[in-house]
């Protein structure tokens, strides 16, 4: 590929890139990811702290389930503009806004992304708490809240179709 150069006194040149025109070809493979080949779902999780995540991360992967992580709701939207999620996990809090998961419910709900929602979040104290959380999590729109590592992952599986053989070798 050519390319103008200039040379002293402003005196243009053509000076070769080392560029070849074949090198503009189209891609013929498939970009690389970080994702299994073999993955049977794809789950968006959003956390402002994801190494709080790390063994249920895991836990998901060795399961054949991809892990996309956001740090903020306006990666979340990005991600689902780009991919398609079989589900996403959000805690209910990131910075200082302690509900921006409840939030990011509502927003996916109002633009139409039919995708289930698990909110994530530690338990409060007390019953009445309780209640209350549980309440404004349906009213956002989310399908179900975790309050325990052991419960977000009993959700996860519940609601991405596992295969024949992983069922199985997950019941040995």
């Amino acid at each position: 590929m050519l390319a103008m150069g200039v040379i002293a006194a402003g005196t243009a040149a053509i000076v070769s890139t080392g560029l070849s025109a074949s090198s503009t070809e189209p891609r013929t493979t498939l970009p690389r990811t970080n994702d299994a080949p073999n993955a049977i779902a794809t789950i968006l999780w959003v956390d402002d702290h994801p190494s709080n995540n790390q063994f249920e991360v895991q836990a998901f992967k060795q399961r054949g389930i991809a892990v996309h992580l956001a740090q903020s709701t306006d990666d979340a939207f990005k991600l689902l503009s780009m991919n398609r999620y079989q589900l996403v996990v959000s805690d209910m809090g990131r910075g200082e806004d302690r509900l921006a998961g409840l939030k990011m419910t509502q927003a996916i709900k109002h633009r139409g992304l039919k995708v289930p929602v698990i909110i994530y979040t530690v338990r409060p104290t007390s019953s009445e708490r309780q209640k209350a959380q549980r309440q404004m999590v349906a009213e956002a729109g989310a399908v179900d809240l975790a309050l325990t590592p052991a419960e977000v992952r009993s959700k996860v599986l519940r609601l991405i179709p596992q295969p024949r053989e992983v069922t199985a070798a997950a019941t040995m």
